[in-house]
């Protein structure tokens, strides 16, 4: 699989829409109606996570199936995914649970989550959530939920197509569609709370599917795959518009069944979207928009902005300035809640930036050890960048791994 650019700009789209909506979470919103369908917009930016899993498994199982027959196929994938995720996963660990509660005035930020840091060490926070039924009090750890799933699955799909046949991946691809709708419907009329349900391994494993479904049919081209997903992303898109807004048009009993289609028909309409992208032609509106510099630049560090834009965002709060402090403006609390947008979000991109330059880019001049199945145009960098690992090193060139 060739390097895509505006795979990049499509991880900065990933990384953007996550920032609004957890700046325009719990925000004390005006009376106009203008505000009322603006945050209903901005808060529907948790669908920036699920992007991020159908590109993550778009990049990994094109690498996997790249690589497949070579000597190191595991050592490789797994030492390569190492290098790109822990140092910064891990850094983050030890500040919040090493070094903030020796600091009095800090120790309140993880003091509701410490208790259950072995689930956050290895990789399980999402499990932890689920069974609790309710996330924790601050952001950090609450977003290292989605780097968990990532991982697992990181761990279990070179498996799978190592072992298994073309065929036998594309049907575990839609087996694993049907089964996490299957399950969602199942822990909903049981009872299961909200929460669980978002964020079991199984229950999300839609976006990785579909992107590894993706990545096995673009094995014929990406324009073969971009014809097949058009229509499958169109008629999905018009069920998402349904399921997203419309809920309020069928009984109240029903609503909660209905809302365990959002995530498939999410995951569908976004590997349409990564199929358009890749092969939209250059020039074209939506080339020059993936390829805009400041959206290929969010891509490129997003996994470190994801990491750190939790405790940014807290510490503005309590610092600064609170996202609901300071009069509305014309009954609005559009402009406020932008001031804050900008120097929270300044905040998380000035970490990120610390982050790359003093550990992450270190880290990732190892992989040359490593080879990838995924040939490397001789210009390419290894800066490797993505939230969630849903993205990986890129450059000007191109989407290079996750």
């Amino acid at each position: 699989m060739k390097h895509i650019p505006v795979l990049d700009g499509i991880r900065g789209l990933a990384i953007l829409l996550v920032l609004l909506r957890h700046a325009s979470h719990h925000i004390d919103k005006g009376g106009s109606f203008i505000d009322s369908l603006f945050f209903t917009v901005t808060e529907r930016g948790w669908v920036g996570v699920d992007l991020f899993f159908v590109l993550s498994g778009f990049l990994i199982t094109g690498i996997l199936c790249k690589a497949k027959g070579r000597a190191g196929y595991f050592k490789d994938f797994y030492a390569r995914r190492v290098l790109r995720i822990f140092p910064a996963y891990y850094a983050v660990l030890v500040i919040f649970f090493v070094v903030l509660p020796m600091i009095p005035v800090l120790s309140w930020y993880v003091a509701g989550s410490s208790h259950d840091q072995i689930w956050f060490w290895t990789y399980l926070t999402n499990l932890r959530v689920a069974e609790r039924g309710s996330f924790y009090p601050e952001l950090i750890p609450n977003v290292l939920w989605s780097l968990a799933i990532e991982e697992q699955f990181y761990l279990a799909w070179p498996l799978v197509v190592y072992f298994c046949s073309r065929r036998t991946v594309l049907r575990i691809c839609v087996s694993l569609l049907v089964l996490a709708v299957a399950l969602r419907i199942g822990m909903v009329l049981s009872d299961f709370s909200e929460t669980s349900v978002r964020i079991f391994t199984l229950t999300r494993i839609d976006g990785l599917a579909v992107g590894s479904l993706l990545a096995i049919v673009a094995q014929g081209g990406m324009a073969v795959a971009a014809r097949r997903f058009r229509w499958i992303g169109l008629l999905a898109f018009v069920l998402l518009i349904w399921v997203m807004f419309g809920l309020d048009t069928i009984p109240r009993e029903f609503q909660a069944l209905a809302n365990t289609l959002r995530f498939t028909t999410i995951a569908l309409v976004f590997g349409a979207l990564i199929a358009i992208v890749a092969t939209a032609r250059e020039g074209s509106l939506l080339n020059r928009f993936f390829s805009a510099w400041w959206l290929q630049q969010l891509g490129k560090y997003s996994y470190a902005i994801y990491l750190w834009h939790g405790p940014m965002y807290a510490l503005v709060d309590s610092q600064l300035f609170d996202k609901n402090s300071g009069p509305l403006i014309l009954d609005s609390a559009i402009p406020r809640w932008t001031a804050y947008v900008i120097v929270a979000g300044l905040a998380s991109v000035l970490a990120a930036l610390i982050s790359w330059h003093l550990m992450e880019k270190h880290f990732l001049k190892l992989k040359r050890y490593f080879p990838s199945g995924a040939a490397t145009p001789p210009s390419s960098k290894a800066n490797d960048s993505s939230p969630s690992e849903s993205a990986g090193p890129t450059s000007k060139h191109g989407s290079k791994e996750p």
